[in-house]
């Protein structure tokens, strides 16, 4: 299931394993998925499988958007500071456009902006100040979660893709309705 922009999405791709471009896949590539030109995944593969039948080789790449950086962090307090240096009672806040709000957001938690220890390697686009006033005072929850949240209330949202050999988080003002009209 690709999953709409916010989610993160899983993916299984079948691949002729008889190509000798084949030998070549691994798991430390990205993989972007596009049908009609349109880019509408990207992600790395976490398992590589390849199966043999009758002189027939199929290898299955299986993983997950890139998306899942964000799923794979946590808000913190200060990002600057090691995560065994916050405060007690201290939150992550901040507010103002949406747009603004989770681009600093991702940027000082996963992007960037970020500590090395935590930095993925995504760059957060700089863009406007677009979208509906929104506040987080937020403490150790799931980054993708307070994104998606934060998205959802200033009408943006937001999603990552390849542009070249980077990984680009980027926001759109307006809801996704891809799954909803078929």
């Amino acid at each position: 299931a690709l999953g709409t922009a916010t989610e993160i999405g899983h993916v299984s791709i079948d691949v002729n394993g008889n190509s000798p471009l084949s030998d070549r896949l691994d798991t430390g590539w990205h993989i972007g998925l596009y049908e009609d030109g349109v880019q509408h995944l990207t992600g790395m593969p976490d398992a590589i499988t390849r199966r043999s039948q009758r002189g027939v080789t199929d290898i299955t790449l299986s993983g997950q958007s890139h998306r899942r950086w964000l799923a794979d962090m946590i808000t913190i307090p200060t990002p600057a500071a090691g995560i065994t240096s916050q405060g007690a009672t201290s939150h992550y806040k901040a507010s103002g456009p949406a747009e603004t709000v989770i681009r600093n957001l991702v940027r000082t938690h996963v992007g960037q902006g970020a500590r090395a220890e935590h930095r993925r390697p995504i760059i957060v686009d700089a863009r406007g100040d677009r979208g509906s006033s929104v506040k987080i005072n937020s403490r150790f929850q799931n980054l993708l979660d307070e994104a998606r949240t934060l998205a959802t209330l200033g009408g943006t949202r937001f999603f990552t893709r390849m542009e070249g050999t980077q990984v680009r988080f980027s926001q759109n003002v307006g809801m996704d309705l891809s799954r909803a009209v078929r």
